[in-house]
This record gives structure tokens, sequence and C-alpha cells, in this order.
């Protein structure tokens, strides 16, 4: 948000935590440790949607959706945030 100019645009495309309890979260757990090392530091269990939606923009459109071939990288959360 710091760097956006007043009216700019943040276009998102986040793989997201999955929701908590179920089995998919249950393995993004235990694969968080290795995918930071794989995918230089990205994880599998950040709630990003969650804090796109909380931070200080004028108005967030978040949608979330399930790619079928990403199967533990699911759900996938993308929008516009403007400032």
């Amino acid at each position: 948000m710091r760097v956006l100019k007043p009216g700019g645009l943040c276009v998102f495309v986040e793989h997201v935590a999955a929701e908590d309890g179920t089995i998919r979260r249950f393995f993004q757990g235990i694969l968080d440790p290795l995918q930071q090392f794989v995918a230089d530091g990205c994880h599998f269990t950040r709630k990003t949607g969650e804090v796109i939606a909380k931070a200080v923009f004028s108005s967030v459109e978040l949608q979330r959706a399930f790619v079928s071939s990403a199967s533990i990288a699911n759900p996938q959360v993308y929008g516009i945030a403007r400032k």
C-alpha cells in the first residue's frame, strides 16, 4: 500500500491457507517448512486475503477460487484493492 499513489490499484492473485480444521489445511501445515525452502520463502499457511481485506484500502474486490491442478496450494484469492 505504501508504494501506491492515491487512486492506485493493487491487482493480486495469491494462494492462501485452507479453512482451519480441514484435511487440506492439516497438510499445508505439515508441508509449509518445505514449501518455504523450495519456493523462496513462500508459505502455504498465510491468510493473505484476510490481510488485504483488513488493510486500509479505500475498496477491495476479493474473490476465492479453487484451481483443480493446484491441489495443496488451494484455495486462491484474486482481486483489486484501491488506495
